[in-house]
């Protein structure tokens, strides 16, 4: 009502002008019916918008109501489901199910058995895990925090990259659990089983650890002390394949432990205790499958080192410094030499049995006696080595250098005698 006021003002006074001048208004009276045809069409216009803003609010109230009546049927789905695993828990065995991802944050399943089960990426922070067999689970990225797993056997279960932060684990048996990456923050495990533990590159450690158990800080790499992470150490941890880079293992026990493929480069200070046959030379350890690669930017250095009767078999050590080193008598069968410089060496009654010596600097290197049978490697040189009495038998020694080498009764790689070739073996590989 209010929009046609304005327009029947503007009628009466071009009426009254109209009159008064006694002119002809047609055009302005179309004009005018024109303006009254507008006003009409935009309220319509705005009549049905209105219309249609009201259907869609009600629409969108609609919708939120099913919303919210979803969620409260998935919550009380939940709490279904909870309440069941609640109630059955004692006489169910979840052994073997998958459940990856399930939200079961605060559900009480003390004392079940969870044996072999999928709980990887599950919330199971706040639960009651109080002596749960978990033994072979993967709960690999779970989260676990705030748990109450006192008591749990989470033997030989995996762990890697799961949420521990505030975890109760008192009395908990971590035999053979792998832990790797895993969060540990706020977790005292001085009552829990460790024994064949694999826990390394931790962004915490934990509050605590039982006697003759370490937390110990690497740096991985010489060449960027600012990446750190940390490493649980002790008498019969799992290590297979650990970067110890730099750590200080001063007062540790590792005689129990498993060091295969472990690398050190520089440790701050050896362990007090060691495995058979492995021993801490220049912040290095050295042992059977111990890896003294070169990762690094350059080999570990052992030259002039006493090494003689060493077990490094199946040891990997590419571009390490041996140099005028005695191994003599050293088990090194299976070996990667690659590039290695062992120049000068006393490898006197060595095992080099297939060991791959490619690239590697064996001149003027006391072999007298040495196995090489099934040795192999492209570029080795041998010049002015002594390989007296040494077996080449079946060696693969493509494109090596014999200058000057020194040859006598040496079992060629054909198996010939040297002495029987005109004392050389250049001719029969």
């Amino acid at each position: 009502m209010r929009a046609s006021v304005p327009m029947m003002v503007l009628i009466i006074m071009t009426s009254t002008l109209a009159g008064c001048s006694g002119t002809d208004t047609s055009d302005l009276e179309q004009q005018i019916a024109e303006l009254q045809q507008n006003q009409i069409d935009a309220n319509q216009t705005i009549q049905e918008q209105s219309q249609s803003n009201s259907e869609l609010s009600s629409q969108l109230s609609s919708m939120q109501q099913s919303l919210d009546s979803l969620s409260n049927e998935l919550n009380e789905t939940r709490s279904q489901l909870i309440e069941q695993i609640n109630s059955v828990n004692e006489t169910i065995n979840w052994a073997y199910l998958s459940l990856g991802d399930v939200d079961l944050s605060g559900a009480d399943l003390s004392g079940a058995n969870l044996t072999y089960i999928k709980l990887e990426y599950a919330d199971l922070s706040g639960a009651d895990l109080s002596n749960v067999d978990l033994t072979f689970a993967n709960l690999g990225a779970a989260n676990l925090e705030g748990a109450n797993l006192e008591g749990a056997d989470l033997s030989n279960a995996y762990l890697q990259g799961a949420i521990l932060t505030g975890a109760d684990l008192s009395n908990a048996n971590l035999q053979g659990a792998i832990l790797t990456g895993a969060a540990l923050s706020g977790v005292n495990l001085s009552s829990s089983s460790l024994v064949n533990l694999r826990a390394g590159i931790l962004q915490q450690c934990p509050d605590s650890l039982p006697l003759g158990w370490h937390c110990i800080t690497v740096h991985p790499y010489a060449n960027n002390p600012t990446s750190l992470y940390f490493y649980i150490v002790g008498p019969y941890a799992d290590l297979d394949s650990a970067w110890l880079g730099d750590a200080n293992l001063s007062g540790v026990d590792l005689s129990g432990a498993d060091l295969t493929n472990v690398n050190t480069y520089a440790l701050t200070a050896c362990p007090t205790l060691l495995p058979e046959n492995w021993r801490c030379l220049r912040g290095v350890l050295i042992g059977p499958t111990a890896s003294l690669g070169d990762y690094i930017g350059g080999g570990v250095d052992l030259s002039g080192t006493d090494l003689s009767g060493a077990d490094l078999s199946g040891i990997w050590s590419r571009s390490v410094d041996f140099s005028e080193a005695d191994l003599s008598g050293a088990d090194l069968n299976g070996a990667d030499l690659y590039d290695a410089n062992m120049n000068g060496a006393n490898l006197i009654n060595a095992n080099l049995s297939s060991t791959s010596i490619g690239y590697v600097d064996l001149g003027d290197a006391d072999l007298s006696g040495a196995d090489l049978s099934g040795a192999g490697g492209w570029g080795t040189d041998f010049s002015g080595a002594d390989l007296g009495y040494a077996n080449l038998t079946g060696a693969n020694l493509l494109d090596a250098n014999f200058d000057d080498v020194i040859w006598n009764q040496t079992i060629c790689p054909d198996g010939t005698n040297s002495d029987d070739n005109g004392n050389t073996c250049a001719n029969n590989l």
